[in-house]
């Protein structure tokens, strides 16, 4: 192939493509690096790109520069990318973005634009949309300044749940994961084996459901010679993670999956491979219950869903979720409710839990006391679920019948948490129907 060194030297030595730097070398970066450096301001500049600009990881230096730089007059997304007719580019199986923008900032930075969704490989003036400004693009996402691709009533929304002070964030309270088992390179260096005597089974994503580990669904089955692996590996790396619990989630979820985050507790003792990511109870600050709900309620996976461009399901993702802000300590009026709650779930009774607390979901800091009524409703699912024992495959979508009613407890303590009335519940839940 051709030596491209002096090309990467320049690259490096260049200010200019600094933003460019990180993750994955795609040429698009540099272009648009060099095309606001030698813009003037008050120009424009238009491109098309990878749908990954809007929103990936690897191009969210290239959105800060842009942020900083300038000011968008428009955006185009066309995430088809599997019916080769309907792709911008039929022989490219990607999703596309088209965008403009004006170098500079000031008054700029405020004024609003279009971005729009289209169903196919052409602007269709009726897409689904939302109107926003430059500057209210780190709302959704500070860190990754994701651009979201949703309409106007979920931005809406989004925005104000976050301005609210109702929520944090959960990098605030956890530390993920990829699992530490990656599967080449331990079979490469031979610590797998197919004889079940010598080998560990190892926790794969197609384990992974609702609330609970099962056998898994699809995939060969790993086995890992422990022994072999931990060979070297000191105390203090993720490979001694399979000491503690953890919370596992699908590292990959397709974009028209019937949920796209799916969690389980994953007990002491197992490891996991690189098709799971999680966090440990000593990387997390709140009990491992609590994120569990956090991660399994309709909330999270309608915000998550918002600036998601691909199936995976990445540690800065899981940062940005909304997570609600608690007191330090109980008075004695919520001790007592509480207790009444935690029995109202112990009895079967979730709906009655959720009366029970809807006056501690009006201000932040919340009560602990929801917190520990959500952990409750969580363990009380996963005896359900554990009860149903192997499951095929196409019943894992859904949780069993007698675990759905703590599921709408969870949801709705939830959703009061972030200030959502009814009629706004009632609107999510519509509109999130329609992503599946």
């Amino acid at each position: 192939g051709q030596d491209l060194s002096n090309l990467r030297a320049f690259i490096l030595a260049e200010p200019a493509y600094t933003p460019a730097r990180g993750g994955k070398n795609n040429l698009y970066k540099l272009f648009v690096c060099r095309a606001l450096d030698l813009l003037a301001d008050g120009g424009r500049f238009g491109f098309i790109t990878p749908m990954a600009v809007l929103g990936d990881e690897q191009a969210v230096g290239l959105r800060r520069e842009m942020v900083r730089q300038g000011s968008f007059t428009a955006i185009e997304a066309f995430p088809q990318k599997d019916v080769p007719a309907r792709r911008v580019f039929p022989e490219a199986k990607l999703s596309t973005a088209v965008f403009t923008l004006e170098k500079g900032r000031d008054a700029a930075a405020s004024r609003p634009f279009r971005a729009r969704v289209h169903p196919g490989r052409f602007i269709e003036e009726n897409s689904p949309g939302l109107t926003l400004s430059t500057e209210s693009i780190p709302y959704y996402d500070p860190s990754n300044f994701t651009i979201v691709s949703c309409d106007q009533a979920d931005w809406d929304l989004a925005v104000r749940i976050m301005q609210s002070g109702r929520m944090g964030r959960l990098k605030a309270f956890a530390e993920f994961f990829q699992g530490e088992v990656n599967e080449t390179n331990e079979r490469a260096k031979g610590n797998l084996t197919r004889i079940e005597r010598e080998g560990k089974l190892v926790t794969r994503g197609a384990s992974i459901c609702l609330y609970v580990i099962r056998p898994a669904s699809q995939g060969e089955d790993l086995l890992l010679n422990v022994e072999s692996f931990l060979r070297d590996k000191g105390p203090d790396t993720k490979a001694y993670h399979h000491h503690y619990r953890r919370v596992g989630l699908q590292e990959s979820s397709p974009q028209n999956n019937f949920r796209r985050i799916i969690a389980a507790l994953i007990p002491a003792g197992e490891f996991c491979n690189h098709t799971v990511n999680y966090c440990t109870e000593q990387s997390c600050s709140i009990d491992l219950h609590f994120v569990l709900g956090l991660l399994n309620n309709t909330l999270s996976d309608w915000y998550f869903r918002l600036g998601s461009t691909n199936a995976h399901v990445s540690h800065y993702q899981l940062y940005n979720l909304p997570c609600p802000l608690f007191s330090q300590s109980l008075t004695p009026k919520e001790a007592q409710l509480q207790k009444r709650a935690e029995a109202a779930v112990s009895a079967g009774r979730p709906e009655e839990a959720l009366e029970l607390l809807r006056p501690l979901l009006a201000e932040p800091p919340f009560s602990p006391a929801i917190r520990q009524v959500i952990i409750a409703a969580v363990q009380q699912i996963m005896v359900c679920e554990a009860d149903r024992g192997d499951i095929a495959r196409t019943e894992r979508s859904a949780l069993d019948p007698a675990a759905q009613p703590y599921q709408d407890l969870i949801d709705q303590l939830f959703f009061g948490m972030a200030g959502l009335s009814a009629d706004e519940v009632k609107a999510l839940e519509d509109r999130y129907a329609k992503m599946l």
